[in-house]
């Protein structure tokens, strides 16, 4: 797996290399693979998110109670609270969705 520095202290990461993205999750670090993206705060956008979930996430970024989110090309498929929380929708996506999902659930 070849993890590339970026700025900001972002990491290129290539999403089929399970144990990096878990651990980039776990430390909350920013990172950019080729469909998979982890930022500190939230996304302006819930992409795919059904509308429970979407509700859900606009009302925790409105607040400014995300830290630190996951996306799936463009949606927000795993975030963290400025409790600790960890929301993790139990929602079926692709087949590559699924698979970024299961190295954070």
């Amino acid at each position: 797996m070849t993890m590339t520095a970026l700025p900001y202290g972002k990491v290129n990461a290539r999403s089929t290399d399970a144990n990096s993205i878990t651990n980039l999750w776990q430390s909350r670090t920013p990172f950019k693979g080729n469909s998979v993206t982890g930022i500190k705060g939230a996304h302006w956008d819930t992409g795919r998110l059904p509308k429970s979930f979407a509700f859900q996430y606009d009302m925790d970024r409105k607040n400014d109670r995300i830290v630190y989110t996951v996306l799936s090309y463009g949606t927000p498929i795993a975030w963290v609270l400025n409790d600790g929380t960890e929301v993790k929708p139990a929602v079926k996506y692709s087949v590559t969705t699924s698979k970024h999902q299961g190295k954070i659930y």
